[in-house]
């Protein structure tokens, strides 16, 4: 199975940029604590007599 992976410029305004940033900034900051979230219950469950 092959891949390829297209890239165009994203032609954008200096405001369209900056928008951007922080949205990717805001889903980066929730998937890093979803991901400790998550972390810390399956450690916890791994705990648990009832799981074992």
């Amino acid at each position: 199975m092959s891949n390829f992976v297209l890239k165009f410029k994203l032609r954008t305004e200096i405001y369209q940029e900056h928008i951007l940033e922080k949205r990717f900034e805001i889903a980066r900051k929730i998937y890093n604590t979803l991901t400790t979230k998550t972390t810390k219950r399956y450690q916890e469950l791994t705990k648990t007599k009832k799981y074992r």
